[in-house]
C-alpha cells in the first residue's frame, strides 16, 4: 500500500480514553460514541490503568474494533494520554472520560470548529449533568484575586451589580458568557479536542501531574507555544463527573487536586509567587470553611446538611492540601 493509499485510509479523529474501574460507565460511553460518531473516519484508542472492576473481559468482546492498552499500575490520566497519542494516527486528539455520554455527533462538530480555525490548538464543549444542567466548561487561569476572592461564589454575588469586578474574581466562566464560541484560557478535559500537531509540538501532558490540573497546564503551555484554546457551544456531551475518583469528597480525590494546584502554581509563577498562591489559597480555604460552619449552623434545617457539607469539603481538601504532595 503507497503512503498516499494509507494516508487516505487514516482517521481523522482519534479518540482517547482512559479507564480505571468505571467498566459500564465506559460501555456506556463508547456506545454513545459509536451511535453518534457521524461521518467522520475515527479511531478509537483506550488505555486500562490497572481496573481491579473485570473492565477488560468486558470491554474487549464487546468493542473489538477498539484499540486497548493495558498499565501494570494507575499511572493517572495524563500520561494514559500521552501513551495513546503515541499511537494515534487522526489529525486530531479527541480526549474523552469515560463517565460522559454522547448524544450528538459531537465529534464532527468540533472536527469542524478546529478546521476552521487554523490558530485552534485545542476546542472543548458544553458539560451537562445527565439532568440538563450546565457544568463548569471553560475558565481563566488561576490569579491571586481568584483564589482569594474563592472563585464561583463570589463572582456570583458580584455578577449583578458589579459585573467587572465580578469579572476580575471568576475562574469558571458562566454559561452566559458562553453563548456563542470564543477564545478562553483553558477548557475541562472531560471532551476536549485537541490539535495532533499542537499536542506533539509541546509533549503532551506533563507527565507528573497524576490528576486534575492537567488540562489548564496544557492549555497554558499550548498557549505559550502560539495556539488559541476554543470553547465552542453548538455541541455538549453529558458528564457524570468523578467517577473513577470517587465522590466530592473522597480524600484521595481532594488530594490530587490540592496537588494539582500546588503544583501548577509553583511550575508557572515561580518559588516565590508560587508559595504566596498557596498560602491565599489555604488562608481563602478556612475562611470559607469558618462561613460555611457558621451558615450551617445558622441556616433553617433544608439547607443545613448542604452548607455543613460545603464546609466539609473545604476542611477535608485543607487537610490534604497542607499533607498530600507529588
Amino acid at each position: 500500500m503507497s503512503s498516499n493509499e494509507i494516508a487516505a485510509n487514516a482517521p481523522m479523529v482519534s479518540v482517547l480514553l482512559v479507564n480505571y474501574n468505571t467498566a459500564h460507565l465506559t460501555c456506556r460511553c463508547l456506545e454513545s460514541l459509536i451511535e453518534h460518531c457521524g461521518f467522520t473516519p475515527y479511531e478509537i484508542i483506550l488505555v486500562d490503568n490497572n481496573s481491579t472492576d473485570g473492565s477488560l473481559p468486558i470491554l474487549r468482546p464487546r468493542f473489538p474494533s477498539v484499540t486497548i492498552l493495558t498499565n501494570s499500575s494507575n499511572v493517572g490520566f495524563g500520561n494514559a494520554i500521552n501513551q495513546s497519542a503515541t499511537l494515534a494516527r487522526g489529525r486530531y486528539l479527541f480526549l474523552l472520560n469515560t463517565d460522559t455520554e454522547l448524544r450528538e455527533d459531537t465529534i464532527g462538530c468540533l472536527r469542524q470548529f478546529l478546521d476552521e480555525h487554523p490558530d485552534a490548538g485545542a476546542a472543548g464543549c458544553r458539560l451537562l449533568s445527565p439532568d440538563g444542567s450546565p457544568q463548569p466548561g471553560a475558565a481563566y487561569f488561576p490569579s491571586m484575586l481568584r483564589v482569594a476572592a474563592g472563585r464561583e461564589v463570589t463572582a456570583g454575588l458580584l455578577r449583578r451589580h458589579f459585573p467587572n469586578l465580578a469579572a476580575k474574581v471568576t475562574f469558571f466562566l458562566p454559561d452566559e458568557d458562553l453563548h456563542r464560541p470564543r477564545k478562553v484560557d483553558w477548557c475541562v478535559a472531560a471532551a476536549l479536542m485537541v490539535r495532533r500537531e499542537a499536542f506533539s509540538s509541546i509533549g503532551g501532558f506533563d507527565p507528573r501531574i497524576f490528576l486534575y490540573g492537567e488540562e489548564m497546564d496544557l492549555c497554558l503551555r499550548l498557549i505559550a507555544a502560539g495556539w488559541s484554546i476554543y470553547y465552542d457551544p453548538e455541541t455538549a456531551v453529558v458528564h457524570l463527573g468523578a467517577a473513577s475518583s470517587g465522590d466530592g469528597l473522597n480524600p484521595q480525590r481532594l488530594a490530587y487536586i490540592a496537588a494539582g494546584h500546588r503544583y501548577f502554581y509553583h511550575k508557572h509563577y515561580g518559588i516565590i509567587k508560587g508559595k504566596l498562591f498557596c498560602l491565599i489559597e489555604v488562608a481563602a480555604a478556612v475562611l470559607k470553611a469558618t462561613i460555611w460552619s457558621m451558615a450551617g449552623m445558622a441556616g433553617n434545617a433544608f439547607y443545613r446538611s448542604q452548607y455543613f457539607g460545603k464546609a466539609r469539603w473545604h476542611i477535608n481538601y485543607l487537610k490534604n492540601y497542607l499533607t498530600y504532595n507529588y
